[in-house]
């Protein structure tokens, strides 16, 4: 849903180019123009022809910005060149830069379909040329938008130092009033044809923006897609490990370091002295009860002696 939103500007700008153009050909439509042509919102275009007129001298400078134009493309297909050549693999290109080529490769393919598919015709006979020629919409207006408008994104990520990333920034914005401004000082086109172009260009560049980005998010996407998965396959895996309060104690836990040890030895030495020591009263106890006996014997003499004490055993 997010990503559909991102999408959201561009359809509407070239939504509202498809609907101008509908009404650039309906509405108000007269033969104003050279050698009888047709243009819609004639009263609108013809007042500012007329306060414009035609300006050879704007037409020309109009011309070298189209040339900054075609510079700056060539820059940015040379970065991707480049890019192709050390990575080895096209796919490894950086993924604005391949939009970017997909961006121009458009532009080119509108450039000629209305050079085909004519709308409407300029207000005057160029210089050289015999014929009036397809006006609408302004393909320099078009490729102004497009060149400068991207480039100014593409700046702000390939260039690092912040003062050279703003200097080159305010060169395109100055490029793109100027282009736009120019043409409709020229007289070489209509407002209608201004308009168009700049609907065209803009609606373009800001479908760009979502697709330069839409590797980075489709990672995030498939990681997240990724992620429940495995969760959901480990589960029972999960739930059948026991708990920390559920283990069983490992060998540290049950066999005490060898300090925790000395006590219980002592422990053990002195119980055994104490058996020891109770053993020794009892024999001597004993000894005392077997002496005194001996001694009665002795004070009695009809009492026969011990076998140990016999006469016989003596002979």
């Amino acid at each position: 849903m997010k990503e559909k939103k991102q999408f959201l500007p561009a359809a509407v700008l070239l939504g509202m180019f498809l609907l101008w153009t509908i009404l650039v050909k309906t509405v108000d439509v007269a033969a104003i123009g050279p050698e009888d042509t047709k243009v819609g919102f004639s009263h609108l275009n013809g007042a500012v022809h007329e306060l414009f007129g035609f300006s050879n001298l704007w037409y020309t400078l109009t011309k070298i910005s189209g040339c900054f134009a075609f510079l700056v493309i060539a820059v940015f297909a040379l970065l991707g060149l480049i890019q192709m050549i050390v990575r080895k693999d096209i796919r490894k290109v950086d993924r604005p830069l391949l939009a970017l080529g997909g961006l121009y490769v458009v532009t080119a393919v509108l450039y000629v379909f209305f050079e085909k598919v004519v709308v409407n015709y300029r207000p005057v006979i160029l210089p050289g040329e015999e014929h009036v020629e397809a006006s609408y919409p302004s393909t320099h207006t078009l490729l102004a938008v497009v060149v400068f408008g991207s480039a100014f994104l593409l700046f702000g990520r390939y260039v690092q130092n912040e003062t050279a990333q703003a200097i080159l920034q305010i060169v395109n914005v100055v490029l793109l009033v100027f282009t736009v401004l120019g043409r409709l000082l020229s007289g070489a086109h209509w407002l209608t044809d201004i308009i168009g172009g700049i609907l065209l260009g803009a609606g373009l560049v800001c479908a760009y923006v979502p697709l330069s980005k839409g590797k980075r998010r489709r990672k995030k996407r498939i990681n997240a897609q990724k992620q429940p998965m495995i969760e959901g396959n480990d589960r029972e895996t999960v739930e059948k490990q026991p708990t920390a309060s559920e283990k069983k104690p490992t060998i540290s836990e049950k066999q005490p370091m060898a300090p925790d040890k000395k006590p219980a030895i002592s422990e053990k030495q002195s119980a055994i002295g104490e058996k020891g020591s109770n053993i020794t009263e009892i024999k001597t106890v004993i000894e005392k009860k077997q002496s005194a006996s001996l001694e009665k014997k002795s004070d009695d003499p009809d009492k026969p002696l011990p076998v140990s004490e016999s006469p016989a055993e003596n002979d």
